[in-house]
């Protein structure tokens, strides 16, 4: 969507952050029932990578959630998907979007978080708002948009 909605000229310089760590759910995702990731935790795993919060403008955020399958004796991916955005008003920081990874062939693939939460931080003016395109294609589309 973005690609097209910018005429071309969106280009992404992603950095990926690994963390190779076993945690609980509860210490990475708050307690609301959106479960965003605590934002100080966020922080932390910009900062262990040697990177400053402040050169973000945009964070998308995948956790490998597992849970024990006790027919099978193993930790499961969750699988559930479900993702949520948070634009940068949330922390005057960065705009948020997160997920949870699903399990292969899942029928939310994991490809959701880019082509449709990340829009959501797209559509925010802060981040871009392509004066030159009045009439866009939003992440979420409108029916009672003309030509739909």
């Amino acid at each position: 969507f973005y690609w097209m909605n910018s005429g071309m000229n969106l280009f992404l310089d992603n950095d990926y952050i690994i963390v190779d760590e076993p945690l609980f759910h509860h210490q990475i995702f708050g307690s609301q029932w959106w479960y965003p990731p605590r934002e100080e935790w966020v922080t932390r795993a910009i900062e262990q990578s040697l990177k400053k919060v402040g050169d973000y403008v945009s964070v998308l955020f995948l956790a490998c959630v597992r849970d024990f399958n006790e027919k099978t004796s193993k930790y499961e991916l969750r699988g559930r998907g479900g993702g949520f955005t948070a634009g940068i008003g949330a922390n005057s920081q960065y705009g948020l979007s997160y997920w949870e990874v699903t399990y292969a062939n899942h029928g939310s693939g994991n490809n959701w978080l880019m082509a449709h939460e990340f829009h959501h931080q797209l559509d925010e003016p802060i981040i871009f708002r392509p004066r030159s395109i009045p009439q866009r294609i939003l992440a979420s589309i409108s029916m009672a948009m003309p030509g739909f």
